[in-house]
């Protein structure tokens, strides 16, 4: 028997639901047992009273009653309330009409109006499903005063009807509302084993992002590094999450000194593992192979970088500015895997365009990059980006940033000192943003071009 209830008050209930849905659709099916039990609990009184058209009328509404669980499995779960929900109605209110007020019929919609309220969850449906409600009492209650009862015998008769419908209407919405609250408690108890089971999981997952931002440090070049650097350079970098998609490389020989700004894939702990694999392609290009130009290091690290993801189905890839200066030429050059750079001279901006082909799974096949001669004089600059900082979303409209804002930013800072760069930088960007969410990496390599360099 007890197996037998239990499938009853989970049908509709399906293996992949919420606990939250599941229990809403049990309480429904518990409510729907509540109600027949109730009407088959008056059932025998009109017997005894002799009201037997009465008594067919309420088996073949408790007969119905029937339908409310067969929806639930068939997942019509609108339909289950609305039909158990009307029954009620199609109980009463005719009822109420038979017999007049003696019954005590129309206490009952009070207990109804408490049964909406628990299975209806959005609101616009539970108001409209109260004000029918209140329709149908009103509407009751107005026969009962201006209207003859079609039933013609004495109203006092009906004393104990009305006895017990007042008394199981009170009993099913206490018994209703117990369940309510005992699957309340059940929520709650769940939420609470739900959050500290997810307090312990955000605390091993900060613990590994922690770790793994020690790492991503680790191997970007450091402060100490890039302040000794042959180059003279400054990085503003801005992590859309603790870990970046971003990274910047730098290296320097007796002969050349190269410095690099990638923007990866994706962007958090992603980004950041396809980061590291563009720091290993960089230094493993160098170490590997001969490398005269930018151009030569793009492909040699394109190399590197193909055969690392090659076990892999992804098609992840990155975008790449490189800058490099010939220290026995004296000259400067420049390539780009799908990025662009802009170059700051004589108080305007002109871009350096680079090949759209990015490191990485590309339709397009390349053998070699562009390398790009650059015609500098001591004081121009030389700006590398991701896309970040310009396709961020802000200002009063909530509109990307956009390049012609960007350009303005970076040559209203250009006649500052690098320190001073970065603070405008950080502040204009922090400024824009505003409440809107920073929707990727941020990174910008500044390289400034001194009279001589050794």
């Amino acid at each position: 028997m007890k197996s037998v209830l239990n499938k009853i008050i989970n049908l509709g209930v399906h293996e992949n639901m919420d606990e939250f849905r599941a229990s809403r659709i049990r309480t429904l099916n518990i409510v729907n047992l509540t109600v027949a039990s109730a009407y088959l609990a008056v059932y025998p009184i009109y017997l005894y009273l002799h009201l037997f058209n009465a008594s067919y009328y309420i088996l073949v509404l408790t007969s119905l009653l029937l339908l409310p669980p067969y929806l639930n499995h068939k997942r019509k779960y609108i339909w289950a309330k609305f039909t158990l929900t009307s029954n009620t109605w199609v109980l009463l209110s005719p009822l109420g009409l038979y017999l007049g007020e003696g019954a005590g019929h129309a206490y009952a919609f009070i207990a109804g109006a408490i049964l909406w309220f628990i299975i209806y969850n959005r609101v616009k449906v539970l108001i409209i499903i109260e004000t029918i409600n209140l329709c149908v009492a009103l509407f009751t209650f107005y026969t009962y005063y201006n209207f003859d009862p079609i039933w013609q015998g004495e109203q006092e008769a009906l004393f104990p009807l009305k006895v017990l419908i007042v008394s199981v209407s009170i009993i099913v919405a206490m018994l209703t509302i117990a369940i309510f609250k005992i699957n309340n408690y059940k929520l709650l108890s769940l939420i609470k084993g739900q959050k500290i089971e997810i307090g312990q999981k955000k605390g091993e997952l900060d613990s590994s992002i922690a770790y793994a931002l020690g790492i991503q440090k680790g191997l970007l070049p450091n402060k100490n590094k890039l302040a000794k650097f042959s180059i003279q350079n400054f990085i503003y970098y801005q992590p859309k999450d603790v870990v970046s998609g971003d990274f910047y490389w730098a290296h320097e020989d007796e002969k050349r000194a190269f410095i690099a700004l990638g923007d990866c894939t994706g962007h958090g702990i992603p980004g950041a593992m396809v980061s590291i694999i563009g720091l290993f392609s960089f230094d493993n290009a160098v170490e590997h192979y001969p490398i005269n130009s930018p151009a030569e290091l793009l492909k040699g690290v394109n190399k590197g970088f193909m055969a690392k993801m090659s076990n892999s189905d992804l098609r992840d890839g990155m975008d790449v500015s490189v800058v490099m200066y010939d220290k026995i030429e004296k000259k400067w050059s420049f390539s780009s895997a799908n990025n662009s750079a802009l170059l700051c001279k004589n108080g305007s901006l002109e871009i350096i365009k680079g090949d759209k082909v990015p490191i990485g799974h590309h339709p397009v096949k390349i053998d070699k990059f562009t390398n790009i001669p650059l015609d500098l004089n001591p004081g121009d600059l030389i700006y590398m980006y991701s896309d970040g900082y310009r396709d961020q979303f802000g200002g009063r409209k909530g509109k990307k940033l956009g390049v012609k804002k960007f350009k303005e930013i970076l040559l209203n800072s250009a006649g500052h000192s690098f320190e001073k760069q970065v603070e405008i930088f950080h502040n204009q960007f922090e400024n824009w943003k505003g409440s809107f969410e920073q929707i990727d990496d941020v990174s910008l390599v500044g390289i400034q071009i001194h009279k001589k360099i050794d």
